[in-house]
């Protein structure tokens, strides 16, 4: 548990940014040593998603610190092993072979909306260039017959989800500020993703947003209910985007409906376990990062004009997880992150901090995402070192950097 209190949110995102380029960058790759979540190969070597939330947060922090600007092109070369030779700038999810088609629309989402927050920092063209070959080719991948619909989740695969296709739309909506010739295309494209997602994937009855479309052979496609963070967060900046494109009072009033249903602590995504007051998401820093720009993008688009007390959620609940984050996610002795918001899933010492914040009794339950993998995972879960993930370092820094949109500084 952090032993210093949080006091300037844009400061923590820079400092785990940069202990991280250290912890992680070795010889123009990212890889851990020893492997951990994220990896998949005994030599720690990344897949793609993990290089892309990194590069995400470098880009998101350079913004306001231009020290980090040195980073980014070491953040971005990362990705040329993974390029496919058969679809420009687009990536695969392990490095690069001849004959590897697995390739996911959301990672190349998460990575077209780098290359273009990349442009929008540098003004480099040739980052611009790399966003509009991806979003161009996650055009490829919308089901327009409407069964299932939605954008793919794999190129290889059949059904589709919300977070590929909400993700796909955000990349668009970015890219339209900077081809006005062909913004039309990409706002077009991007209210196609949105409606499909809350007219196929929303609960009518807390009005969050499932998982996805699933494919049975032979049997049709059923949806999947889970509900996690990410595909809230990443559904709430489109619809938000697109109102502040618009000015369309239908996208307001989702994005409102989607900001109840996030807050509301009797809703499946919290960890229902225990009191209300006590209770916090079901999930992983790297997919909340996307719900904390959900909250930034929904009070900068829709702020002025939405009911008041939807704003005060988004504050609320943005700077109730920067603290808790701060305090039980951040190991001190190394200033990095650990993932889960499940605190009692990290050490024996955290389920008692678990206890004593929400007064259950939580017994340690381990979780492999928090330990070392490769020759580590013969051994009980229990046993093995606990570990940083690149992943979590992304994932946490762009938490502090979307959350600063909001509240820069807590007293």
């Amino acid at each position: 548990m952090s032993q210093n209190k949080l006091t300037d949110t844009n400061a923590e995102g820079l400092s785990i940014v940069e202990k991280a380029q250290k912890t992680f960058f070795n010889r123009g790759t990212y890889s851990s040593n020893p492997p951990c979540d994220g990896c998949y190969d005994d030599k720690g070597t990344f897949c793609v998603w993990p290089v892309a939330v990194f590069a995400q947060a470098v880009v998101d922090g350079a913004r306001i610190y231009p020290e980090l600007k040195k980073l980014i092109p070491q953040a971005f070369e990362a990705f040329k092993p993974y390029e496919t030779q058969e679809y420009p700038s687009v990536c695969t999810a392990s490095k690069y072979f001849d004959g590897n088609k697995d390739i996911y629309f959301d990672d190349n989402a998460q990575i077209a909306s780098a290359y273009i927050t990349a442009y929008e920092v540098t003004g480099e063209k040739s980052f611009l260039d790399k966003g509009r070959n991806i979003v161009r080719f996650l055009m490829t991948g919308y089901d327009s017959t409407g069964e299932p619909g939605g954008v793919r989740w794999h190129i290889g695969k059949t059904g589709s989800n919300a977070c590929t296709t909400s993700e796909s739309a955000c990349a668009a909506l970015r890219l339209s500020k900077y081809v006005p010739n062909e913004a039309s295309y990409y706002i077009d494209f991007a209210r196609d993703c949105v409606k499909w997602v809350v007219h196929r994937l929303q609960d009518p009855e807390d009005w969050l947003i499932r998982d996805g479309v699933e494919y049975h052979d032979g049997q049709g496609f059923s949806v999947n209910d889970m509900k996690w963070t990410y595909n809230q967060g990443t559904t709430i900046s489109a619809l938000s985007g697109l109102y502040g494109i618009t000015n369309d009072q239908w996208y307001l009033k989702e994005a409102e409906k989607i900001i109840r249903g996030v807050c509301d602590p009797n809703t499946t995504i919290f960890d229902r376990d225990t009191q209300p007051e006590f209770r916090y998401y079901r999930d992983n820093v790297y997919f909340y990062q996307l719900l904390a720009e959900g909250f930034a993008d929904f009070l900068l688009f829709c702020g002025d004009d939405t009911d008041p007390k939807y704003a005060q959620l988004a504050v609320e609940q943005t700077k109730r997880n920067l603290v808790y984050i701060y305090q039980y996610l951040r190991d001190p002795k190394d200033g990095l992150y650990f993932q889960t918001f499940e605190i009692f899933r990290i050490t024996p010492e955290l389920a008692q901090e678990f206890d004593r914040l929400t007064g259950e009794n939580r017994k340690f339950e381990p979780s492999e995402g928090e330990r070392a993998k490769g020759k580590y995972e013969k051994e009980p879960v229990e046993k093995r070192p606990l570990v940083k993930t690149l992943l979590g370092q992304g994932g946490a820094a762009r938490v502090f950097f979307q959350s600063a949109r909001v509240v820069p500084k807590l007293n």
